[in-house]
């Protein structure tokens, strides 16, 4: 006779695979324990139980239990269905290999193999037989099952069901902190938490009336030194079909652990519920969709959207799309799509339209809420009114981009502008046309700078009505001014543009004596973004050289390739110059030295030392060509150290040589002299080069007194306490008063080269040199005439009593070698 085999499982595809497996006709397949109960009462000839140990809330063992504790169902066999390893490992014993467990999922072949193993069994009386049955099973996963399981036999006719018998396994034991020894009749109700008792005894008291088959419920005992512990328990009724003993399986596992996160995170809910409460704006979680259904949103909407929570939910009223300004509706999904592709968290600044109408920017913080397949789940994240931080924002942004005065936008903006526009290559036609009125500078002394500062208002006031939409004006510098003029045609658009600037300017500019110098710059069409501060600087140069110190008060220079390099050769013999300082080829600046002649002797009294810079690419630079740069950079004070230096060393060699009546006159700027510690290292240098500081001259140009005048001849007075003498070089193209003269610290004047150019073409009497020299010698100065370079300048100066002479017509500046010829010759 067939036997047939019972499948207790809620899996289909396992039990699908058990029914083609084996004989579909005598597999009976239930899917909880009290069918599997019914359908052994029903067919007798059931002989093997397959069992599905996984069974929710652990019925499993409940069906155990009932077959453990009723003995007409002693000759039903079962195999453990699992996909737990634990069970894996308990039911490797050695005898039983592994007969008694199917694992997950079911393969077949071994799934056959067993069955006919287990039919086979069922005709021998063996140890395998007896191992293999109900008991041996039940009490294998008793003792080692990773949760507790108690089994409790009641008597029916006591007052309160005292427990007859309670048998518990070890993890039973573990659990509730209490050994086997003092349990065995230990009532559950003695250490179950009073808060948990009440209602325990009540779905108790239903179990064994009948009114429930079994109840599941969480519930706190008290351990024996009083902490408690948290159980999941499901609680059984065994029919053991006695009318006096109640009998019922009890199943708990530790949940503490689990009890205490959900407390934490009930009070971290409790404690974010609070927060999102008090923030400017609304927590929300919503669809990854266009229209962002939202199906969480926090109580913050209303004061930031004009919404109540509800109305956005599940679009109830409205879509959160609706509310966002229609200008952010497609830039927001465009920046949600990059930011989740690129796996990074969303953060976006945008506006949003109240219910009111209102316009507000919102920041929003957000991120993707994935499923356990990678899938995107949910979008999650805040939304924050900033529109009062926008506000500030926008305020501290048009005082960074304006200046205060005019109201004009500043060079800051216009940086950015140009570098977008040229990174984007959206400019075509460009040009810059830069007003410099820096000699507005020059009211602020005599007037204020409240005057001075009026004035730019006029100014600007005057030139704001040239712009247009192709035309922006800016403030680019103090005193400067920029018109960014697009989308011309010609230059010539842009000289009419600078008349009508000029004559705008004209007579403000005559009224207050001012000069004003402007450049135009056509922007090169492939022109860089990093390019920006070079055009600009570019600009300036223009603006600067385009002064003109004549009766027209306002003059242009257009940039073009001449000056661009102009400017370029200026930038790298600065660049050699820096090198110089730094050390790097000292020899390429090297001194000559030209001979000054006594005329009344017609000897060499001293020579004049001249800087000369020889270019590793532009040859021989003159003086007139890298000195304003040495200035410019105030590389001139480290370098003018170099100059004396050498001059002194080659006036040592001359006295060395016997011409100690020989003098050496220095140039010096305005900058060297007004260093603070020119003077002290000027004489350390004479006394460490042990020279006569009366044979030093130091020449200065007659400006430099325009400016600084009181503490440039205090300096100079304590030239001359250490014997060094002064000389004023290039007298007469300055502005110094009679009185000034008579006041200033010096020893000599050199007349320019200007008073001598040209005498051969006039008559000699009516040339003003002759004044100059009378003058120097009135007020007992010598007197020294420059840029000689005809028998007739050399003459005329003879005849007149000029004291000292250089110039081409005695002698071109010499190299040290040729100057000690030189003096020899003359001198001796």
């Amino acid at each position: 006779m067939l036997e047939k085999v019972l499948v207790v499982s809620n899996s289909e595809s396992d039990c699908e695979v058990i029914k083609n497996s084996l004989n579909k006709s005598l597999v009976l397949i239930v899917n909880n324990v009290y069918e599997a109960v019914q359908h052994l009462d029903t067919y007798p000839d059931i002989r093997l139980m397959l069992l599905d140990i996984d069974l929710p809330e652990m019925s499993a063992f409940h069906l155990l239990a009932v077959l453990k504790m009723n003995e007409k169902y002693n000759a039903v066999r079962v195999l453990i269905i699992s996909q737990n390893n634990k069970f894996n490992e308990m039911m490797k014993g050695p005898e039983l290999s592994l007969i008694d467990y199917i694992h997950k999922p079911i393969d077949p072949e071994p799934l056959k193999i067993i069955v006919r193993l287990q039919n086979e069994i069922s005709s021998q009386n063996t140890l395998v037989q007896k191992m293999s049955d109900t008991n041996y099973i039940f009490d294998l996963l008793f003792n080692g099952a990773p949760f507790g399981i108690a089994i409790t036999r009641v008597d029916l006719n006591s007052k309160n069901y005292n427990p007859i018998s309670v048998s518990v396994n070890p993890a039973y034991e573990r659990i509730i902190g209490r050994k086997n020894d003092g349990i065995e009749t230990y009532d559950w109700r003695r250490i179950t938490h009073p808060d948990d008792l009440r209602v325990s005894e009540m779905y108790y008291e239903r179990l064994i009336n009948g009114e429930l088959k079994s109840y599941s419920r969480e519930n706190r005992y008290i351990l024996p030194d009083g902490k408690v512990v948290w159980v999941y328990m499901v609680v059984s009724a065994i029919d053991t079909k006695s009318e006096d003993v109640f009998s019922h399986l009890t199943l708990i596992e530790d949940i503490t652990s689990r009890k205490k996160i959900e407390q934490d995170l009930v009070e971290s809910e409790r404690s974010k519920s609070v927060l999102l409460s008090h923030i400017p704006g609304m927590a929300y979680r919503c669809d990854y969709k266009r229209d962002w259904t939202m199906h969480y949103v926090s109580s913050g909407a209303r004061d930031l959207t004009g919404y109540d929570a509800d109305s956005l939910i599940d679009n109830r009223d409205v879509s959160y799309n609706q509310i966002i300004a229609p200008p952010y509706r497609t830039i927001l999904w465009k920046e949600w799509s990059r930011t989740i592709k690129a796996k990074q968290k969303f953060r976006y600044s945008y506006q949003i339209v109240t219910k009111g109408g209102d316009w507000k920017w919102v920041y929003e913080l957000g991120e993707p809420i994935y499923d356990k397949d990678g899938k995107i789940e949910a979008l999650e994240g805040i939304v924050i009114d900033i529109s009062v931080q926008k506000q500030m924002e926008n305020a501290l942004q048009y005082k960074t981009d304006h200046d205060s005065l005019t109201d004009l936008l500043n060079r800051n903006f216009l940086e950015r502008l140009l570098a977008a526009e040229l990174k984007a290559k959206t400019l075509v036609k460009g040009a810059l046309i830069g007003i410099n009125l820096n000699s507005v500078q020059t009211l602020t002394s005599a007037h204020g700078y409240h005057y001075s500062q009026n004035l730019m208002k006029k100014v600007v006031n005057i030139i704001k009505d040239m712009v247009c939409a192709k035309c922006q004006l800016f403030l680019t510098h103090e005193n400067c001014l920029t018109l960014y003029v697009k989308d011309y045609e010609a230059k010539s658009d842009l000289m009419r543009l600078y008349a009508k600037v000029a004559s705008a300017l004209e007579p403000l500019l005559f009224f207050e004596r001012l000069n004003a110098g402007v450049g135009i710059l056509e922007i090169p069409r492939f022109s860089k973004a990093s390019e920006v501060d070079k055009i600009l600087k570019n600009l300036l140069l223009a603006s600067e050289k385009a002064f003109v110190n004549d009766e027209k008060p306002i003059h242009y220079i257009f940039f073009d390739v001449e000056m661009e390099a102009k400017l370029d050769r200026e930038s790298k013999i600065q660049k050699e110059l820096a090198e110089v300082a730094k050390g790097i080829a000292e020899d390429r600046l090297f001194l000559q030295y030209q001979p000054i002649i006594n005329l009344k002797n017609n000897q060499v009294s001293g020579f004049e030392a001249l800087a000369r810079l020889k270019s590793t690419e532009f040859g021989i630079v003159p003086p007139l060509d890298f000195i304003p740069l040495l200035e410019k950079s105030k590389l001139i004070i480290p370098l003018g150290e170099v100059i004396v230096r050498k001059s002194l060393m080659f006036l040592k060699r001359l006295h060395d040589s016997g011409y100690e009546d020989v003098s050496m006159s220095i140039n010096i700027s305005a900058i060297q002299l007004l260093d603070p510690s020119f003077t002290r290292k000027f004489t350390n240098m004479i006394k460490v080069l042990n020279v006569n500081p009366g044979k030093i001259w130091i020449e200065l140009t007659e400006s430099i007194f325009a400016s600084n005048y009181q503490e440039i001849n205090t300096i100079l007075g304590r030239l001359r306490e250490q014997g060094i003498r002064v000389a004023i070089d290039d007298f007469g193209t300055g502005f110094s008063s009679l009185y000034r003269l008579l006041a200033l610290n010096v020893n000599s004047i050199k007349i320019d080269k200007a008073f001598m150019d040209g005498i051969e073409l006039i008559n000699i009497d009516e040339a003003i040199t002759k004044d100059i020299v009378s003058l120097g010698q009135k007020l007992r100065y010598i007197v020294v005439a420059e840029g000689v370079e005809t028998e007739i300048q050399h003459r005329y100066l003879l005849h007149y009593g000029c004291d000292r002479a250089q110039g081409y017509f005695f002698s071109r500046p010499l190299y040290d070698e040729d100057a000690l010829k030189y003096v020899r010759k003359h001198n001796e």
